[in-house]
C-alpha cells in the first residue's frame, strides 16, 4: 500500500474544522465501506474461540485443516468486489461535493450533529504510527471497542 497520502502533516488547528472532518471522515466510512458489500462478507456465523486468539480454531476441508489465524477470510473474487464498488462510494461522495449546493447541504448537517456517534473519533495518521501499525492499530480498536461500550450504556441510562 502506497502510505504517500498518510504521510502528510497537514493539520488545521482549528477545533471546529477538526470535527467537521471527524464527522465527514465517519460518514464517508459508513455510506462508502460499512453499508458496502462488507455487509454481505460480514454476515454469518463466527466462530468462538476458548483462548480468544483463535488458535485453537481450525477450519477443516476436503485438503485437511487450517488454522484460523492462516486462513484468508476474503478470496479475490470478493476483495475486487468491495474495492470496485468502495472505490465507487468514494468517488460518487468525492464528485457530489463538488456541487456546491450538496456540499454546503452536507456541511451544514456535519456541522450541526455527530455522524456515528457510536463510533470513536478519527485521528491524522502520522509518520510516527506507521512505524509501529500493529500496536497502533489493536490500541485504536480497544479505545473503540470502549467508546462503543460507554456510548450504549449512556443511551440505554437515557432511555431509562
Amino acid at each position: 500500500m502506497s502510505k504517500t497520502i498518510l504521510n502528510s502533516g497537514y493539520q488545521k488547528k482549528n477545533p471546529k474544522h477538526k470535527a467537521l472532518l471527524q464527522n465527514l471522515a465517519k460518514e464517508i466510512t459508513k455510506e462508502c465501506f460499512r453499508n458496502s458489500y462488507l455487509e454481505s462478507l460480514h454476515k454469518g456465523i463466527s466462530p468462538y474461540s476458548k483462548t480468544n486468539d483463535y488458535t485453537d480454531v481450525h477450519i477443516i476441508t476436503p485438503e485437511g485443516s487450517i488454522p484460523w489465524n492462516e486462513l484468508s477470510r476474503i478470496n479475490n473474487e470478493e476483495m475486487q468486489r468491495l474495492i470496485v464498488e468502495v472505490v465507487d462510494r468514494v468517488y460518487t461522495v468525492l464528485n457530489n461535493l463538488t456541487y456546491s449546493s450538496f456540499s454546503d447541504m452536507f456541511k451544514e448537517t456535519l456541522n450541526r450533529q455527530e455522524m456515528t456517534p457510536e463510533w470513536i473519533n478519527p485521528k491524522v495518521i502520522n509518520k510516527t504510527i506507521l512505524k509501529n501499525e500493529d500496536h497502533y492499530w489493536n490500541d485504536r480498536v480497544v479505545s473503540a471497542k470502549k467508546h462503543q461500550k460507554e456510548f450504549y450504556r449512556k443511551t440505554h441510562d437515557n432511555l431509562k
